[in-house]
């Protein structure tokens, strides 16, 4: 039979594993922290005590790889009723499930946060390059005791719902071999995963990932949509308009190379086509509004729903396939 519990304040431990975190063997088995991530919310990161591999650095310092690392949460909650079975086991209680996801939360947003910091402070690039590691184990309990909340171990396999699309994006045409068959014979030989499109895959990891990034994913999207134009714009101008070119969309103080102006005025000049002028219904506006939740992020801090965000990355499918499109060099 149940009980009740009134608590006021729960504790989880949320376990990542991930390849390559190297560390010095004196910081095996500490806590770095815990720092204050909110005013309610204590964080820290606990690094394990076993290694999976070991060197010595050139200066002599006892380098040591290690397979994951724990975030630590402690969250001062108002006094509630959270409910808790006779063993210490949290029913289907859909408070319980409630409170462990707003802690993994930020449990995964401080384990991205960390993993940013060890690839540009510390040089590790390799690790994790999209989004936070891989949630292996949770714990959430009653701060100071062994009442456990909920435990929690993720299913492998793709974090979110999807399905698979049956025709061409922005299109009625049905995939099939013939369609699909050209496209994948250019990504072979290296001809269409150029920097735009790695960015805009990468916005989309973002966003699909276990807990989203949609900051990140539109700043990487309207980032994606700006490179794409200037290097079509570089593909299709002619010998003649290259060195101007090159001008134009180097000067930052020219109004020409605003982020819609790229689309619109420079673009024509350059292939005779407008986005603003001759897109796909709405594009134009669409185009604009991703642009202005870029700025809104940069300048405010702003943080777009993930509904919102899908919007715009998909508005950024559609612009790629709009200036993908875009004729042959004008004479």
């Amino acid at each position: 039979m149940s009980q009740h519990l009134a608590v006021s304040g729960v504790s989880g431990q949320f376990e990542f594993e991930l390849e390559g975190l190297c560390i010095t063997r004196d910081m095996l088995a500490s806590l770095l922290g815990p720092v204050r991530r909110d005013e309610n919310t204590l964080v820290g990161v606990r690094l394990p005590a076993v290694v999976e591999d070991s060197q010595t650095g050139s200066d002599g310092t006892d380098l040591v790889q290690v397979d994951g690392f724990v975030i630590e949460v402690d969250a001062v909650q108002s006094p509630q009723l959270i409910l808790v079975g006779p063993d210490g086991q949290a029913g289907p209680d859909p408070q319980a499930a409630e409170l462990h996801d707003r802690l993994a939360k930020t449990a995964s947003d401080t384990a991205r946060d960390f993993l940013t910091w060890v690839r540009l402070n510390l040089r590790q690039y390799w690790i994790a390059p999209d989004g936070p590691p891989v949630l292996r184990e949770s714990l959430v309990y009653v701060t100071g005791s062994q009442d456990i909340i909920v435990r929690h171990q993720p299913s492998p396999g793709r974090p979110v719902p999807f399905t698979l699309a049956g025709e061409v994006p922005g299109t009625a045409i049905p995939l099939s071999g013939p369609i699909i068959t050209p496209g994948l014979h250019r990504v072979l030989s290296g001809e269409a995963a150029g920097l735009p499109e790695r960015l805009l895959s990468s916005a989309f990891s973002k966003l699909w990932a276990g807990y989203p990034d949609a900051q990140t994913a539109v700043f990487l999207a309207a980032l994606a949509c700006e490179t794409k134009v200037k290097a079509i714009l570089r593909l299709k101008a002619p010998a003649g308009q290259q060195p101007l070119l090159e001008l134009i969309i180097g000067d930052r103080r020219d109004v020409t190379t605003s982020a819609p102006n790229l689309f619109d005025g420079l673009c024509k000049a350059v292939t005779g086509r407008s986005l603003r002028e001759d897109g796909p219904d709405a594009l134009w506006q669409a185009l604009v509004q991703l642009i202005r939740a870029r700025n809104d992020i940069a300048h405010r801090g702003a943080e777009p729903g993930r509904e919102d965000a899908g919007r715009y990355l998909e508005t950024a499918i559609r612009v790629f396939g709009w200036l993908d499109a875009l004729p042959a060099p004008r004479a």
